[in-house]
């Protein structure tokens, strides 16, 4: 009698393990081998079939579907019929699955019922064709097929070892008596061989997709290993460029220049109006604001699931220092103007401020807060601080009252607190990135 190799018990093992209804689509279709036994009856051999054991399978419910008797759902390949001594054993093959049937003498008295019949499929998984149940009068029929893959002990203590074939037959009784169920083992040493052949083969079939699941599986392992190797060079090229001293923080204009400039002119501007000191404090808090939500999207680039949302994430930082750049630059003028008594240049940029609420710093503190909380709502996040952004760039870019002398008396100003802000520096920075929007606005129309 054919065994099984090991490598053969551990790849049905594993594939137990690993997914019941891996296999489920499997199908066997080569009979050839097994016509060389002489209980093999084809599909055009059924007038061989022993009449008794002919008249038992047509009791059986679910065979009444398949072309053995004329049914046109399940299409019988051939099958192995052992009669001896009044013991009866079947095992007959469909396009789709098998039937299995065992029995004593009771076998030749035929059915008196309909029963609740199963049809094997090749992967060994059970399909139910029939559930209309009668009267049984002592008979017996096979309720199912299991291969053993372990040892184990039944119900009854005996003892199953590897290879064998388990079936559930049940014994009924006429109304009034009990009905059990048993377990049983393969008893034809043909059938044996028959259902270890298509074992063996699924076996290999299974093992097969398991190398190719296995190779699809190592090379998207390589693909996203590598996509994630280069997003990881791409994620430290960002934050190198954003971050040139390494110290963690994103690269903005450092210093209180702004506050230091205001405490300086503080009582030159309760002279003009107290309310001014207040608004230019609120100027201060925005700035702090904006720079600290220009820090925690430094910090979410390491943390970008791909190349696209990093890129998506780095212009949006980008824009947000652009704006956070204009705005520094023009409250520093905003101050120098009113020290110097320029109040067109002040109220000039006091309504752009005031228009883009800047006196409130609401928004950005709204900002910093879900920043601090945020959840799945990040990328719409991203888009409102990127809306945002634009817009306060596109309104304080339209100002015009930048010329080499309002330079110059920032300039001056600046030196006088010993900044180490080059006015010249940062609208170079400012020019910069206009020039870098420009382009690729230019190149967006192209395309």
């Amino acid at each position: 009698m054919a065994k099984f190799t090991r490598e053969q018990r551990e790849i049905y093992q594993a594939i137990k393990d690993r997914d019941e209804d891996s296999n489920l689509n499997y199908q066997f279709t080569d009979f050839t081998s097994f016509k060389k036994f002489n209980s093999w009856i084809g599909p055009n051999e059924i007038n061989k079939i022993h009449p008794k054991s002919l008249k038992i399978l047509k009791t059986v419910n679910a065979l009444k579907k398949t072309n053995l008797f004329g049914g046109n759902k399940l299409k019988f390949k051939g099958g192995l019929f052992h009669n001896n001594n009044k013991i009866l054993e079947m095992l007959l093959f469909f396009d789709f699955g098998m039937f299995y049937c065992y029995g004593t003498s009771s076998f030749f008295e035929g059915f008196t019922g309909r029963t609740i019949s199963k049809i094997l499929r090749y992967n060994y998984k059970i399909q139910l064709l029939s559930q209309t149940q009668r009267d049984l009068n002592w008979d017996t029929y096979c309720d199912g097929l299991e291969y053993m893959g372990i040892s184990e002990n039944d119900d009854s203590g005996n003892n199953i070892n590897k290879g064998d074939y388990l079936y559930d037959y049940v014994r009924g009784g006429s109304k009034g008596h009990g009905r059990s169920s048993y377990n049983g083992f393969v008893k034809n040493e043909d059938i044996h061989i028959c259902l270890q052949e298509i074992e063996k083969h699924r076996l290999e079939i299974e093992k097969q997709n398991l190398e190719k699941r296995n190779n699809r599986d190592n090379r998207r392992k390589e693909i996203e290993d590598k996509r994630l190797k280069e997003l990881q060079v791409s994620q430290t090229n960002v934050l190198s460029e954003l971050d040139k001293d390494g110290n963690g923080e994103v690269d903005v204009v450092e210093g209180n220049d702004f506050n230091t400039l205001l405490k300086k002119h503080q009582k030159s501007i309760l002279e003009v109006d107290r309310n001014y000191v207040q608004q230019f404090v609120k100027v201060s808090s925005y700035l702090k604001t904006k720079k600290g939500n220009i820090q925690s999207i430094f910090n979410s680039i390491k943390d970008t699931p791909n190349q696209e949302v990093l890129n998506e994430y780095v212009e949006i930082l980008k824009g947000n220092i652009h704006s956070y750049n204009l705005i520094l630059f023009n409250s520093l003028n905003m101050i120098v103007s009113l020290v110097e008594d320029d109040m067109i240049t002040f109220y000039e940029i006091h309504e752009m401020f005031d228009t883009l609420n800047m006196f409130d710093s609401k928004h950005e503190k709204d900002v910093s807060q879900k920043l601090t909380n945020i959840g799945d709502g990040l990328e719409s996040l991203m888009n409102e601080i990127r809306d945002v952004g634009n817009q306060i760039s596109n309104s304080i870019e339209e100002l015009s009252y930048v010329t080499e002398k309002s330079n110059q008396q920032l300039q001056g100003q600046l030196s006088e607190i010993d900044s180490t802000l080059k006015v010249g520096n940062l609208i170079s920075v400012i020019n910069t990135y206009q020039n870098y929007k420009i382009n690729q606005n230019t190149k967006s129309l192209k395309k």
